[in-house]
C-alpha cells in the first residue's frame, strides 16, 4: 500500500471527526487533571502492606461502628463510620491506625460538565454512540499515523531515529506524533470498549458462581479473626459491606478484584463465591486506561495525549492548508501525437510542475512544438524526438501521486521511433532515498532499445534554481538551442540584515570569500545555509556557511550568468545584504565528533573553515580539498594555517587540477592516504563532504572500490550510521 493511501486516509479521518476530536481533547484534558488533583489531596499508602483484618481492628478500636470499607479509584481507604460521638460519616482513614485523614469532597461542577460532554455530548445514548464512533476514528488515526511516521523514517526499525526538519509544524507533528500515537491507540481503543459496554453492545457473559453448604458446627469468631480477612490485602480489596442486621442470613459481602464472596457474619465461613468475568476484567483495564484514575503518572500522560491532540489539530490544519497550491500544467497548443518535444511531470506538491511549465513555455517561445502532461498519462508519441522527464520523489523513495502508474504504462507501451530522453530528479538530500524515483525511471528507460540518453540523470536538491539553470545550459549545448527558461519564483520570507566586514578579491577562477556580521543576534552553526533572494528574480540561492568569531564565512564562485553570485561579488566592505539563516542540522558537528575527515572541492570549503576553528587540540580533524590553482587556496590559507598552529587541524591535504601538467583532484589525495583513511573509518571516524555532486560520486566510488574494499563497511552503511554527511550541489 502506498504512502499516499495512508496519508489521505489519515487526513480524511482527521477532517471527518474534527469537531468531536476537538471536544474530546479539550474535555479529556480537563478530566485528566482531576485524578492528579485527587491523588495529591490525601496521603497515599502501600496497600500491599496492610491486611483487611488490620484495618478493621484499627477502625473498631477508634470508632463506634463500621458499615462499609472500600478502596476508591485513587487507592484511598474510605469507610462509612459511626464515630464515638454518634455521628455517621464517610471518611478517608489511615489503613494502619484508623485515624480520619480526610473527607470526600463534592465533585466540582467543571469536572461533572466535562465528563458528561466527553461521554455523551448531553445527548444521552445518541451522544454516546457519536463519541464511540469518534473514538474509533481516533483509533484509526493513530494506526495511520504510526504507518506514516514509519514510512517517512524509512521503516519501523528507524521509527525513533532523527527526523528530517523541513518545517516547524511538520517536524513537531511527526516528533510528537511518534510518541503520542501509540498512547492514542490505547486511549481510543479503551474509549471504544467503554462506549460499547455503555450501549450494551458487548456480549453478555455469565459469571461462574459456587455455593457452599452452611456448616453448623463452626465456632463463633471475632470478625477481625476471620481467615479471609486476615489473608486479604487491601490492595486486593474493592469493597466490604457489613451485614444489615444480626440475622444469620445477613452476610458480609466482600468484593475483591478477582471475585466476590458472601461470608457468614459469625463464623467467617464462605457461603458463596462468584468469579469476575473476563469482560469485567477488560472493562476495568479499559476504564483505567481511559481515565487514569488512581495513577498520577498515567493521568499526566493522558493530559499530554490530549494536549498533543490539540496540537495535531492545529499543525495538521497548517500543514494541509499551507501546502503550495498545485501548479497547473500549461495549456497545450499541440496534440500529443504531433509534438516534437514531450515533457512529463511528476509532482506531489506542485513545485516540480512549475519547473516543467517553465521549460514548456521556453520551448514554445523558441517555436518548438511541445506537449506537456503528467507521467501517469504516458502514451505513444509518434512524432516526438525528445522526451523530457521532471519528477519529484515522494515519501520513502516512492513516486508522486501523478506518476504512480508511469512505470507500468511505460512497460506496456511501445514507441517504434527512436527517442532521446533526459531526466531531472527533484528531492531532498536529507532523505536517504534522494531522487529514488528518478533513479527508477532512468533504469527503466535505459533498458529500452529505442531510447537514447540525451543527458545524464540530473538530480536537484530542494528545487535549486541554480542547479536547474545548469541543466538548461547543458540541454542547450547538446541540442544546439538557446532557450531561456524563467524559473518559478518563490514567496520571500522575512529576512535579516548582514553587514560585509571583509571581502576578498576574485581569483582567476572567479572565486571570492565574504565575511558577514549579523546586525541582530542570530543563532547559526557551521554547516547551516544562508539564503539570498536577489531582486532581479526573487529566487532563493543557498550558500553553505562557516562560523568564525560569530561571523558568517562564505566561499562563492562568480558565474558568468549568475544573478546572485554577481550581486555578491559587487558588494563592498560595510555594505548590507539581506538573507535568512536556514538550519541544516544534518550537516553539523556534534559535541561527540572527535575523529573527523573533511572533504571538499572548490567553494565547498566554507563550512569546514568554521568547523575546524571550533575544534580543539584533543580532536583529530583532517582536511582534504581540491581546487583549480594554488591562488584559489590563498583565500582561506590564513585560517587553515592558524588552525594547524593551534593543533586544531592535524592534517591538511590541498591538491590542484590546473597548477601543473599533472592534474590532481581531491580523490587523488584520498587515494594516496587510503591506508590511513581505511584505519580511521574502521575506528569510527566521521566523514563530511561538501562541494560538487560529481566530486561526491567520485569519492563514494573510491571508498567502495578501494579504500573500504574487503571490509564490512561501505558508504551506504556510513550513511545509515550517520557517519557520512554530505552537502553537495
Amino acid at each position: 500500500m502506498t504512502i499516499s493511501i495512508w496519508r489521505y486516509s489519515h487526513l480524511t479521518l482527521a477532517i471527518s471527526s474534527f469537531v468531536f476530536i476537538l471536544l474530546a481533547a479539550l474535555t479529556g484534558a480537563i478530566l485528566a487533571v482531576e485524578p492528579v488533583k485527587n491523588t495529591l489531596e490525601v496521603p497515599q499508602f502501600d496497600l500491599h502492606e496492610y491486611s483487611l483484618a488490620t484495618t478493621l481492628t484499627a477502625l473498631n478500636e477508634r470508632h463506634q461502628a463500621v458499615s462499609q470499607v472500600k478502596i476508591d479509584d485513587y487507592h484511598r481507604v474510605q469507610a462509612h463510620l459511626v464515630t464515638r460521638d454518634g455521628k455517621a460519616i464517610k471518611a478517608f482513614v489511615h489503613p494502619g491506625n484508623g485515624h480520619i485523614i480526610g473527607r470526600p469532597q463534592k465533585r466540582e461542577k467543571l469536572f461533572k460538565f466535562a465528563q458528561t460532554l466527553h461521554r455523551s455530548l448531553f445527548l444521552k445514548s445518541t451522544g454516546r454512540l457519536l463519541m464511540g464512533i469518534s473514538a474509533l476514528l481516533l483509533f484509526l488515526i493513530g494506526i495511520t499515523g504510526i504507518v506514516l511516521v514509519a514510512k517517512r523514517q524509512g521503516g519501523y526499525a528507524k521509527y525513533f531515529q532523527t527526523i528530517v526538519k523541513e518545517s516547524v509544524n511538520q517536524y513537531y507533528h511527526v516528533a510528537i506524533g511518534r510518541w503520542a500515537f501509540p498512547l492514542l491507540i490505547l486511549v481510543s481503543a479503551s474509549g471504544v470498549f467503554l462506549s460499547l459496554d455503555t450501549l450494551k453492545w458487548l456480549p453478555k457473559t455469565k459469571a461462574q458462581r459456587q455455593s457452599y453448604t452452611l456448616q453448623s458446627n463452626l465456632p463463633t469468631q471475632q470478625t477481625t479473626s476471620f481467615a479471609i480477612f486476615t489473608t486479604t490485602k487491601l490492595a486486593d480489596l474493592k469493597r466490604l459491606d457489613f451485614p444489615f442486621s444480626e440475622d444469620q442470613e445477613d452476610t458480609f459481602e466482600l468484593n475483591l478484584r478477582s471475585k466476590s464472596l458472601s461470608i457468614h457474619q459469625y463464623t467467617g465461613q464462605i457461603l458463596q463465591e462468584t468469579n469476575v468475568t473476563d469482560l469485567q476484567t477488560y472493562y476495568e483495564l479499559a476504564y483505567w486506561l481511559h481515565t487514569g484514575k488512581g495513577t498520577f503518572y498515567w493521568s499526566f500522560l493522558l493530559f499530554g495525549v490530549c494536549m498533543a491532540l490539540l496540537f495535531f489539530i492545529y499543525s495538521g490544519f497548517v500543514i494541509t492548508f499551507s501546502k503550495p497550491v498545485r501548479s497547473k500544467l500549461p495549456k497545450n497548443s499541440q496534440l500529443a501525437t504531433a509534438a516534437e518535444y514531450v515533457i512529463l511531470s511528476g509532482s506531489e506538491s506542485g513545485a516540480t510542475t512549475q519547473f516543467a511549465s517553465a521549460l514548456h513555455h521556453a520551448l514554445q517561445a523558441a517555436n518548438k512544438s511541445v506537449f506537456t502532461t503528467t507521467l501517469n498519462q504516458y502514451t505513444q508519441y509518434p512524432k516526438a524526438k525528445y522526451l523530457l522527464i521532471l519528477s519529484a520523489t515522494y515519501g520513502d523513495g516512492e513516486a508522486p501521486s501523478n506518476a504512480r502508474n508511469f512505470l507500468e504504462r511505460f512497460q506496456n507501451t511501445s514507441n517504434p521511433q527512436q527517442l532521446q530522453y533526459a531526466i531531472i530528479g527533484f528531492g531532498s538530500k536529507a532523505y536517504p532515498k534522494f531522487c529514488q524515483f528518478a533513479d527508477d525511471v532512468a533504469a527503466a528507460l535505459a533498458n529500452r532499445a529505442n531510447f537514447k540518453e540525451l543527458l545524464p540523470l540530473h538530480k536537484i536538491n530542494q528545487q535549486s534554481v541554480d542547479a536547474f539553470s545548469h541543466w538548461v545550459r547543458d540541454f542547450n549545448r547538446v541540442t544546439g538551442l538557446a532557450i531561456k527558461v524563467v524559473p518559478p519564483k518563490r514567496t520571500i520570507p522575512k529576512l535579516s540584515s548582514f553587514r560585509v566586514v571583509h571581502k576578498t578579491g576574485l581569483t582567476e577562477a572567479g572565486t571570492f570569500m565574504l565575511h558577514l556580521q549579523p546586525l541582530k543576534k542570530t543563532a547559526f552553526q557551521s554547516g547551516d545555509l544562508l539564503g539570498i533572494f536577489p531582486e532581479a528574480d526573487g529566487i532563493e540561492r543557498l550558500y553553505s556557511i562557516g562560523k568564525i568569531n560569530d561571523k558568517l564565512v562564505l566561499s562563492i564562485k562568480k558565474h558568468e550568468l549568475g544573478v546572485c553570485s554577481t550581486l555578491l561579488s559587487r558588494l563592498s566592505q560595510g555594505a548590507l545584504v539581506q538573507g535568512r539563516i536556514k538550519a541544516n542540522p544534518n550537516f553539523q558537528l556534534s559535541k561527540k565528533s572527535n575523529n573527523v575527515l573533511f572533504i571538499a572541492n572548490g567553494t565547498g570549503i566554507a563550512p569546514f573553515l568554521g568547523m575546524v576553528q571550533s575544534g580543539t587540540a584533543s580532536k583529530n580533524f583532517s582536511l582534504y580539498w581540491g581546487g583549480t590553482t594554488k591562488a584559489a587556496s590563498q583565500l582561506f590559507a590564513p585560517i587553515l594555517e592558524q588552525a594547524e598552529q593551534q593543533q586544531k587541524l592535524r592534517a591538511c591535504h590541498l591538491v590542484y587540477s590546473r597548477e601543473n601538467s599533472e592534474k590532481q583532484y581531491v580523490q587523488d589525495a584520498l587515494r594516496r592516504n587510503k591506508h590511513e583513511l581505511r584505519t580511521q573509518l574502521l575506528d569510527g571516524a566521521e566523514m563530511y563532504i561538501c562541494g560538487s555532486l560529481a566530486m561526491l560520486q567520485a569519492v563514494r566510488e573510491l571508498l567502495d572500490s578501494e579504500i573500504l574494499k574487503d571490509t564490512s563497511l561501505n558508504t551506504a552503511k556510513l550513511l545509515q550510521q550517520k557517519r557520512l554527511k554530505t552537502d553537495c550541489y
